[in-house]
């Protein structure tokens, strides 16, 4: 009786930590998500710089798919996750963020070398719901902020600063780093 009691209390006490410890793993993976397109602006700034030419991290909204690679060969490459290529010339990265999150809006400033860029290659911009963020040689980039949302619907941004490209994570919902 008093075994069928312990195993009672044990069953009610993970039922009540079940959910804390599901919502926590959701957010989490959010978490780790933003931290991963950081790194991803990271790595495509450092491929703008050391290759010399233009880079542009594309992402794709209402799913969680992206690819840096150098902007003229952006129109031939598509979002293809799961690869990342280094040659004498180009560095190139695809992916998928965490499990359950998604792109799900943008705010990107434009800027008189993006719009340059696209007449120059005769191109309006990614299409069918892609999204661009342009690195350029000197170290700058646009000005964004990218939303991520997790499986609980939490929603995180992602800020891009341009002129440094320094980049911060913050959650929508409790304002934390």
């Amino acid at each position: 009786m008093e075994l069928l009691l312990v195993l009672a209390l044990l069953v009610v006490m993970g039922a009540i930590a079940a959910p804390v410890l599901v919502n926590s793993l959701k957010y989490q993976n959010l978490k780790e998500s933003a931290d991963l397109v950081r790194g991803e602006f990271g790595r495509a700034r450092a491929a703008a710089m050391s290759s010399g030419n233009e880079y542009v991290f594309v992402y794709q909204l209402g799913s969680g798919q992206y690819s840096y690679t150098p902007f003229d060969q952006s129109s031939q490459t598509a979002l293809n996750p799961g690869t990342s290529v280094n040659n004498d010339n180009f560095q190139y990265g695809h992916g998928w963020l965490a499990r359950g999150v998604l792109f799900v809006g943008s705010e990107v400033a434009d800027d008189s070398r993006e719009l340059t860029l696209k007449e120059d290659q005769n191109s309006g911009g990614a299409g069918n719901g892609q999204q661009q963020i342009f690195f350029y040689p000197d170290g700058t980039t646009q000005n964004a902020t990218i939303y991520l949302q997790g499986e609980s619907k939490e929603v995180m941004t992602v800020h891009l600063r341009g002129l440094t490209g320094v980049t911060s994570a913050n959650s929508l919902n409790s304002g934390a780093n």
